[in-house]
């Protein structure tokens, strides 16, 4: 017999459950909007419903809320609900406790609990349970030991809540232990999940909620980083058995974006159903969320602890966009003499300056316009007059990998410059002869030379020095660690092929628990517009940079890319949205004001312009 099946119910339950039921506003056919905000789903086929503390002496609260708890439940049903876990102060206090797992076995769905145990303990009970249909069960836990879990936790002591977890075990009921965050634990966390890997198979999450416990909730920051280097610590420790699953939950993504598989809170959400899910665990958003790319999937912080210490370390998430622009061929005009321009002597229409462009093809121009809507007239005209940075594309591909080799540089023919009609004209553009992107190199790779010591590179993937790298390794001048929260395939068999002087972390600058003072140089090579918050990355490599320590930045800037009609339409039949990867087009002198206020000093500093290629170079020192 199944738990939770409708064959675990006792013929003498059923018609009081159908009465019930039948008693319900519409026949249980709808709930009321109150019940459905109570209503938290955090999977598709998971609900939680909270469960109010009624007195027992209170006949008509436990009425009322048992009816409201049957409403949800009805409602959870139609919403094809796999399981509802009843949550709230102490579920397993509830005298009706018993008939809602009945309850919801009538209705299909298998029952769990949440929140405190206190009769858990008692094995006639948990017995009960389990016939009524209990399948689940997470209970709260605050320290590896008797001393540290009894100081914090608001009910059931240490060694019940561990018997628990056996008893759990013994009868294949799935189980989660929340690791309910304090200041007081937060330097143990990988501690208490090691002493709970004996109970596997179970889920493991680390929360940050308020829960009713003693102790302080410590600060977001420090939490989110603490949990993150204990899901380091923990992934690859060789005590951790198979069947013991690590997650957080609590957490907005801004303060921790990394591991969405272990985000218990988004994996996966439906999504009309998120705002009841924030209501229904106390967690709210603030104006500072708004305009943050997560905002929607995000289930915001606690409002108790907003209450206490306000949302100034809620950093909302940037929007990405796009690093480049196309201009796409609908013309030609022959014969095009520049001595004489046409253009100059109003017999050729200028049209919108910024969107065309001619560009010099025997005895004529060929017409190019770009309709981007990801770039506005004035950031265009700034990446063509300012910078410099339009390219022709030699490889028709759609996504280019190798600069160097599939692109051309272009620059305005001299007589267009030196025209004064020029800052409201196309103009007329060549090909560049040098080689740009071989002089960008040319700057950045003796620098790399110099490396030794510690070295952490931000953004490691996809790794395109790694010949350098590798013969740096082997004549044992570097000791190696990349930071990179998805890892190609290149990156990751580089560490394991120099396991015992590198080492990789599949996080973002903003998640690392950077230790102080520890490395030599710091690498952020074309990673600068990757990095979701600037100011918290680079204090964040200040603090792991060593006095007189070296940050190297190199980045690029945004760029028009001349394509030809091939490659346009086979552009334009791609399926799905772009994928963005960028949250700004950074030049050196936009990147300047965050090095230094971050305490960096300049050394070097090799600007993007109209004769160079898209790449810049800053070398910084930390004093």
């Amino acid at each position: 017999m199944s738990p939770g099946s409708s064959t675990a119910i006792s013929p003498r339950a059923r018609p009081c459950i159908s009465t019930w039921v039948r008693n319900l506003p519409n026949g249980g056919r709808s709930a009321p909007t109150r019940a459905r905000l109570r209503l938290r789903r955090w999977s598709m086929s998971r609900a939680l419903i909270q469960l109010a503390s009624v007195p027992p002496d209170d006949l008509a609260a436990q009425d009322r809320t048992r009816r409201e708890a049957a409403l949800q439940l009805t409602w959870a049903a139609k919403q094809n609900t796999d399981m509802v876990v009843f949550g709230g102060p102490d579920p397993t206090a509830r005298a009706d406790l018993l008939q809602l797992l009945t309850l919801a076995g009538v209705l299909g769905l298998r029952s769990g609990i949440a929140g405190g145990i206190s009769r858990l303990g008692d094995d006639a009970f948990l017995e009960r349970l389990v016939g009524s249909g209990l399948a689940f069960a997470s209970l709260p836990v605050f320290g590896e030991d008797a001393v540290r879990h009894d100081a914090l936790s608001p009910a059931a002591d240490f060694q019940t809540t561990r018997d628990v977890l056996k008893q759990l075990q013994a009868r294949d009921v799935e189980r989660e232990a929340r690791v309910i965050l304090r200041r007081e634990n937060l330097s143990r966390l990988a501690a208490i999940a090691e002493s709970l890997f004996a109970y596997a198979p179970l889920r493991i999450v680390f929360a940050f909620e308020e829960a009713g416990a003693t102790g302080s909730m410590p600060p977001l920051d420090a939490a989110a980083r603490a949990v993150i280097a204990a899901l380091l610590v923990l992934a690859d420790s060789p005590m951790r058995p198979d069947g013991a699953e690590l997650a957080f939950s609590g957490f907005p993504l801004c303060a921790i974006h990394v591991f969405p598989d272990r985000n218990a809170d988004i994996a996966p959400w439906r999504t009309e159903l998120l705002e009841a899910s924030a209501a229904a665990s106390g967690r709210i958003k603030t104006a500072r969320c708004e305009g943050c790319a997560e905002k929607s999937r995000c289930g915001g912080v606690e409002a108790r602890y907003l209450a206490v210490s306000g949302d100034a370390e809620l950093r909302p998430i940037p929007t990405t966009r796009s690093n480049s622009f196309v201009y796409r061929p609908t013309g030609r005009i022959a014969p095009f003499d520049i001595e004489r321009c046409p253009i100059q002597n109003g017999k050729i229409p200028v049209g919108n300056a910024a969107r065309r462009l001619f560009l010099a093809n025997g005895d004529g121009v060929d017409v190019y316009e770009t309709d981007s809507g990801d770039f506005t007239d004035a950031e265009i005209d700034r990446v063509r007059r300012e910078l410099g940075q339009i390219y022709l594309d030699l490889s028709g591909e759609t996504l280019h990998t190798d600069f160097q080799v599939e692109m051309a540089k272009l620059h305005p023919h001299p007589a267009c410059v030196a025209c004064p009609a020029y800052i409201n004209c196309p103009g007329v553009w060549m090909r560049e002869p040098a080689d740009v992107f071989a002089l960008a190199e040319a700057k950045l790779l003796p620098w790399l030379e110099q490396l030794s010591g510690e070295i952490l590179d931000v953004g490691g993937g996809p790794l395109r020095y790694a010949s350098l790298f590798g013969r740096l390794l082997a004549e044992g001048r570097i000791r190696y660690t990349a930071i990179e929260p998805s890892p190609p395939a290149l990156l990751t068999t580089f560490i394991e092929r120099h396991a015992s002087s590198a080492r990789l972390l599949p996080i973002g600058i903003e998640e690392y628990p950077a230790p102080q003072a520890r490395f030599d140089w710091a690498l952020v090579l074309r990673s600068h517009n990757h990095f979701r918050d600037l100011d918290l990355a680079y204090a964040t490599l200040f603090a792991a940079l060593k006095p007189g320590g070296r940050l190297i930045a190199v980045d690029n800037t945004a760029y028009g890319m001349v394509r030809s009609a091939e490659a346009w339409d086979r552009l334009a039949k791609l399926d799905g949205a772009p994928h963005f990867e960028h949250y700004r087009n950074h030049t050196s002198e936009d990147a300047l004001p965050y090095f230094i206020r971050a305490g960096f000093e300049p050394i070097e500093r090799h600007p993007v312009g109209p004769r160079t290629a898209n790449q810049w170079l800053v070398v910084l020192r930390k004093p």
